[in-house]
């Protein structure tokens, strides 16, 4: 193992009090946790999708994701199903192993191992009970493909300390992914090979404070504050918010929103009407005007003219806007706009 992979699996065994455990078992927290806050950014347990040895499939961590949160119980997988109207389901499969080599034995194994587990009735008699609770959950899931838009999105993460770029394992790799492929559960397949490179960045990740930079041309700058350093009120393309509260993945930032006073309340009569007024041309173009708009405040503000930069913001009021924007993006043109107000409060105050 390099120094740099080393020096990151000490820090986060040390973050995540694992010091006493096995390095190998380290390895595969690091990788579950760096690999998952892909899609999830808000702290999470990496312990409760990591699966135990023997009896595994070769799967060390797993995931499924409904509507931008993580499960792996087959009981919270159920009740986020019966909860929701329609569901946006990612599956995410993750192997980790100290290596400094990729194997393509090991890819060969595991896209078979995963095609058996998925078109299986069971996890099979060998398998361990995480096995056998994860194949629960991905039945429960299959069992409402009427409430599936679209079908699921299965990621699969093969992880070693070694280096990406070999012909004959990109092969292998692209032979699994349509294997998996052929299966038909999946609207999408991805299989991809993490080495120490992708690891380090992956993990540097998990570690950012939220940051945005946008261009506002239409603004006032509100007058003095008592402990607001900077304050100013505007208007900013929608395009532009949904790219500032969602992730690479296309899911709304949750830890963006534990400062507003009320969580997503999901698809009820008042954010249907947002919805509607998005989906309707003549209206979109009046959002600006029927729409109370979104507050943000942040810890660091800096501008230069209309272009501006924010670190370690949070949206305070406008969760219910941000996340019916995000649902309806594709509705979204260069003519639609939105009230934005943006406070620079060292203090945290309004947090």
């Amino acid at each position: 193992m390099d120094r740099v992979t080393q020096s990151i699996l000490t820090e986060f065994s040390e973050n995540q009090n694992l010091a006493n455990d096995p390095q190998e078992k380290q390895f595969e927290l690091l990788a579950c946790y760096s690999l998952l806050h892909k899609f999830c950014n808000e702290e999470f347990p990496p312990l409760d999708f990591v699966i135990g040895a023997g009896g595994d499939l070769g799967v060390d961590a797993a995931a499924i994701q409904i509507n931008g949160d993580l499960y792996f119980d087959s009981q919270d997988v159920e009740q986020a199903l019966q909860g929701a109207a329609e569901c946006k389901v990612n599956i995410v499969i993750v192997q980790a192993k100290r290596s400094a080599h990729f194997e393509s034995a090991v890819i060969s194994d595991l896209s078979d191992n995963l095609c058996t587990l998925f078109k299986g009735k069971n996890a099979g008699v060998h398998s361990n009970p995480d096995i056998v609770e994860f194949k629960k959950s991905l039945d429960a899931v299959f069992d409402v493909i009427k409430k599936l838009r679209p079908m699921p999105h299965l990621y699969v993460y093969y992880v070693t300390t070694g280096i990406v770029g070999s012909d004959f394992l990109d092969e292998k790799r692209k032979a699994a992914c349509a294997r998996l492929s052929e299966t038909n559960f999946f609207s999408e397949v991805d299989f991809e090979l993490i080495g120490a490179t992708e690891l380090r960045d992956l993990y540097k990740g998990t570690q950012r404070q939220h940051e945005a930079h946008f261009t506002m041309e239409k603004k006032f700058t509100l007058p003095k504050m008592p402990g607001i350093e900077q304050a100013y009120s505007g208007v900013l393309r929608a395009t532009d918010i949904v790219e500032m509260v969602t992730d690479q993945e296309g899911n709304v930032i949750k830890s963006l929103f534990f400062d507003n006073v009320r969580d997503f309340q999901g698809m009820n009569p008042v954010n249907r009407s947002i919805g509607d007024t998005i989906q309707t041309e003549s209206r979109r173009q009046l959002f600006a005007v029927l729409n109370n708009g979104i507050t943000m405040v942040t810890r660091r503000l800096d501008n230069a003219g209309d272009d501006f930069y924010m670190s370690d913001f949070q949206v305070v009021n406008g969760c219910q806007t941000c996340h019916v924007l995000a649902a309806f993006r594709n509705y979204l043109d260069e003519r639609t706009y939105v009230n934005l107000r943006v406070i620079e409060s060292k203090e945290g105050l309004l947090r």
